[in-house]
Parts: structure tokens; C-alpha cells; sequence
């Protein structure tokens, strides 16, 4: 498993009677183990002056060490939390590692959790025999229904070059998406769902390209795109571009679009090396020269056909517009690569089955944040409903989205912009999708300072750049 920032390792302690309640963290990036305290001190209520004095006082913490290496912080991660067991202290179920009251909640963590978060321990820290007896020791235990359990045997396969590997990482995806899909439970001790599923399909990606029989560059390729998506590395994104580079070599382009503002990563410098690469930076190069502001589409897409636009209208209760449902059946879910003279990005379109799900949210997202009804809100301030506005693309890095409308009647088949941060505002409102696709393009290309608020793009000062590189 790869280091990750905001990765942490937590177990929380609780000593009867009163309130010595602790945490143990480790912060599995930098290898440092922190011990702080979980409880207020005991000061007049009325005294505020007191409080703070005995509050500054109070160490937060009582124990902050670095080690060299994870198996070293592991291992002392471990001792610290006998350390506390032998003196009296229960392991509580809390798991969420920004906690920092337990609020009288002191139900004990059951076995099979530890013994999943001992496994995890074990395979963070490159222990594939005691990882194997760990694993054994679940067998026919409530962890058995758990996507972890399967990615950890997946993983401890892939260790020790198992030809097991790449059927354990099949089952372990799968029974990730399952329990995605809210069919069944998930434990994920102290760990970030979006870091566990990025493993699970990095897993599953560098299995199909190890796998002899079981070799398929393509599942390969959906796989770490997956994993990438949930949760970035410049690890998946060398991968990402080294799959398309040597299996798909008419979709080059892409790999080089995705690569070329980090191509000065050493890590990439087996791909940056290539004849095709670098005629690829030259013509980049000069578009910087010059200026210019570019787009292009992928060279991979998933045009959606009938069937599945049919189904995605049936669900949400609704019809496509007519030149939108034709830009589907061309395109589908598809991506835009923005090439801008100081900085790249990609819009993402998504597919019918896809909107389903990003109309929930975004439904979710607007009833729950704001302190107005918002059916209303969107009917009063711009005479749409709500539930009308299906997000069909969305930018890399910024919580925007493009919105298409459609309620029938007057503004049925209207695009819109939208920004979390205005919650009910809907901006650059065009009368149908082609023409906001139309728009966008052109606004690329011309720097409009309209059409590149989607993407959080602020229009480059050219003259100001020029004068810069004299």
C-alpha cells in the first residue's frame, strides 16, 4: 500500500471508572505515532479564567514519536496499545480518527475487527507470514462478508507471487462494488474508503498485466482509471499512462495529455523519453509560445445506446433533448482535454447510468447545505425545477458542474453552470447543450473568461506573460 496523506491508523482507549479516555494515531505518511488525551479537564464551571489556565496547562498529547520506517512505527504503534491493555484500559468500536470525545460510548471493539486491523498492520508493514496467520485466524468469522478481507488476501497473494493473485483481486472488486452498491456491510477500521478502493483496483490492474492466462490490458486499464478517480497517486497516474503508451498506442495522445505538466517527475522518465513524446512536448511548447488555448477530445469513449439512455430516462422520469440524446450515442461517457497556455485540465461527460447516481448527489448536496427550500429557491430564482437539472460533466478539480434541464416547457433543454459554492446560482445559461458545447469549445480556445469559470480557470494575462519571458 502506498503512503498517502490523511492516512491514519487510530485506536481509541477508555479506562472505568471516569473519563481517561485516549487515542492512539499514527500517521502512516510521515511515521509519526501520537498519543492524546480524549478528555476535558475537571475545572469550576463557572470559572472561565481557571478553565483556561488548567486547559493550557493540561498536555494534549503523552506520547509524539517519529520512527524511520513503518514496520518500525507499526511496531511500536502496537506496543504503545499493550502498553495501555495491560494497565487497564478497553479498545472502544470508534474508528472515525478525528474524534476526540467518546461521549460516555465505551462499547468494546469486537475481536474480528482487531483482527482485521492486525492484518491490515501486518500487510502495511510487509509481514507476509504473520499476514498469512492473520488471515487464517478470520476464516469463518463475521469478516468474512467484508470487501477488506478479501482485498487483504488479495494482497498477501500478490506478495508472495501467488497465481492466485489476479482471481483474489476479481473477488475482491467485486465485493467492493457490492458493498458500493449498499448490499452489504463495510469495515474499513480507521481507513478512508477512497484509499482502500484505490488499492483494491490498483490490485486488480497490475494483476491483469501479471497475470499469463488471465493477461487483459484493456480490464487493466478500466482498473486503475478506476483507482485513479478514487484516489490520485502519481504512481496510478505513470501506470495509467504506461498501459495506454504500450497497449494502445492510437490513443498515445492521451497518456501524453494526462502526463505533461508533471513530465519532469523522474518516475516518468521512461515515457517522457520517447520519440513521440517529445514531438508531442514540441508542438505543446510552442502553443505555450504562441499563447494558444487548445482542446481535444479522447481517443477512448463509451457512446451509450439506446437501451441504456432508454433505462437512465425511466429512472429519473424524464426525456433527453434531442441533440443531447445524439451526442450521447456519439460520444457518451467521454472526456475533453483543455490545454491552456499555463495549466491543463479534462472535463469529464458522463454516461447515462452515471447521471443517476451524480444526480443523487447533487440533489443530496442542495437540500441538505442550504438554509432555503430548494425547489423552490431554483423555481423563484431562475424558473427550473430542481429535480429537472441533470449533471452531465464535470471538471477536474473543481466543484462545479454542467447541468442540463429537463422539465418540459419553456427552458426544457437548457444548459447551465453550477458552483457548490453558490449553492442555488445557476450561470452561463445557454439555450440547448449544443450550443453550450459549441460555446465552451470556443471559449477555450478564445480565453473566454465566461466560458473557463467551469473549470476555475482564470484567463491568462498574455501580454503580462510576454512581457515576463523577455
Amino acid at each position: 500500500m502506498h503512503k498517502r496523506s490523511e492516512m491514519y491508523l487510530a485506536k481509541f482507549f477508555h479506562k472505568h471508572p471516569g473519563d481517561d479516555d485516549r487515542l492512539l494515531l499514527l500517521a502512516y505518511d510521515t511515521d509519526i505515532l501520537m498519543g492524546i488525551y480524549l478528555r476535558e479537564p475537571d475545572t469550576p464551571a463557572l470559572d472561565w479564567s481557571l478553565q483556561d489556565k488548567i486547559r493550557n496547562a493540561m498536555p494534549k498529547e503523552f506520547l509524539r514519536e517519529e520512527f524511520a520506517n513503518t514496520a518500525e512505527s507499526i511496531a511500536a504503534f502496537r506496543r504503545e496499545a499493550e502498553k495501555l491493555l495491560d494497565a487497564g484500559y478497553i479498545e472502544t468500536h470508534h474508528t472515525q480518527y478525528t474524534l476526540r470525545k467518546l461521549n460516555g460510548d465505551f462499547t468494546p471493539k469486537p475481536d474480528w475487527q482487531k483482527a482485521i486491523d492486525e492484518a491490515i498492520m501486518s500487510a502495511l508493514a510487509n509481514e507476509p507470514d504473520a499476514q498469512a496467520d492473520r488471515l487464517r485466524a478470520l476464516k469463518d468469522t463475521p469478516a468474512e462478508t467484508e470487501p477488506v478481507l478479501a482485498w487483504l488476501r488479495a494482497y498477501h497473494a500478490n506478495a508472495i507471487s501467488s497465481p492466485e493473485t489476479l482471481k483474489l483481486a476479481e473477488a475482491a472488486s467485486g465485493r467492493w462494488m457490492k458493498s458500493d452498491a449498499g448490499s452489504s456491510s463495510r469495515y474499513l477500521w480507521s481507513i478512508h474508503e477512497n484509499h482502500f478502493k484505490g488499492e483494491v483496483f490498483e490490485l486488480l490492474a497490475l494483476a491483469y498485466l501479471s497475470d499469463g492466462a488471465g493477461f487483459d490490458p484493456k480490464a487493466a486499464l478500466d482498473a486503475i482509471i478506476t483507482a485513479k478517480a478514487a484516489d490520485w497517486s502519481r504512481y496510478r497516474l505513470r501506470v495509467h499512462a504506461t498501459i495506454i503508451c504500450n497497449y494502445f498506442p492510437e490513443q498515445e495522445s492521451d497518456a501524453y495529455d494526462l502526463i505533461y505538466r508533471s513530465a519532469g517527475l523522474k518516475s516518468l522518465a521512461g515515457l517522457t523519453a520517447r520519440p513521440s513524446y517529445q514531438a508531442y512536448a514540441r508542438y505543446r511548447a510552442a502553443d505555450t509560445a504562441a499563447r494558444r488555448a487548445t482542446w481535444r477530445w479522447s481517443g477512448t469513449s463509451a457512446p451509450a445506446d439506446e437501451a441504456s439512455i432508454a433505462e437512465a430516462e425511466r429512472k429519473m422520469g424524464f426525456r433527453y433533448p434531442e441533440d443531447y440524446r445524439q451526442f450521447l450515442m456519439k460520444r457518451g461517457e467521454s472526456t475533453l482535454f483543455v490545454r491552456m497556455p499555463d495549466e491543463d485540465t479534462v472535463l469529464k461527460f458522463a454516461g447515462p447510468a452515471q447521471q443517476i447516481d451524480m444526480r443523487a448527489d447533487f440533489l443530496r448536496f442542495v437540500n441538505r447545505m442550504g438554509d432555503e427550500d430548494a425547489a423552490e429557491a431554483f423555481r423563484e430564482d431562475h424558473g427550473v425545477s430542481v429535480d429537472h437539472l441533470i449533471p452531465i460533466a464535470e471538471p477536474a478539480g473543481a466543484s462545479n458542474l454542467l447541468l442540463l434541464h429537463t422539465e418540459p416547457g419553456e427552458r426544457y433543454g437548457r444548459c447551465y453552470v453550477w458552483n457548490h459554492d453558490g449553492l442555488y446560482e445557476l450561470v452561463y445559461e445557454q439555450p440547448s447543450f449544443a450550443v453550450m458545447k459549441d460555446r465552451l469549445l470556443r471559449g477555450i480556445m478564445t480565453k473566454d473568461e465566461k466560458a473557463l469559470d467551469l473549470f476555475n480557470i482564470y484567463p491568462p494575462d498574455d501580454e503580462e506573460n510576454a512581457d515576463d519571458d523577455d
